[in-house]
């Protein structure tokens, strides 16, 4: 999975919505997103998960591809063949999977209820 595919969606979908945004608080702010995924590293190696990362979790078996963005998103995405889950940092995953590496389990509160995913992949 190429993470630049990703990003350069995200990307496509914020300028369309700039092109829309009727005052120039909303574009500026939306400009200003643009240049958070811009500058998110495509390279990095240190294992852990990042913003910017793409993430395999197994939960209950099942594993599912996760795009950790910098800010709020909370979408699915088609990349190629397969279904990438959008996932901000401040979300209750997002801040949970954070700096966690291959191998980790991670264990969030999701309404009253425990859930467990263990980290696959990090790409």
């Amino acid at each position: 999975m190429d993470k630049s595919l990703i990003i350069d969606k995200i990307v496509q979908g914020i300028d369309t919505e700039v092109t829309m945004a009727g005052d120039e608080a909303t574009k500026g702010a939306l400009l200003s997103e643009k240049d958070m995924y811009e500058e998110i590293s495509l390279d990095d190696k240190s294992g852990k998960v990042q913003i910017g990362s793409v993430v395999r979790l197994n939960y209950n078996g099942k594993i599912n591809t996760y795009f950790l963005a910098p800010s709020g998103m909370g979408n699915i995405m088609k990349v190629g063949n397969e279904a990438v889950v959008v996932i901000s940092v401040f979300s209750t995953l997002g801040d949970a999977i954070l700096q966690s590496e291959k191998g980790d389990e991670v264990v969030i509160d999701m309404r009253g209820q425990e859930r467990k995913y263990l980290v696959e992949e990090i790409i």
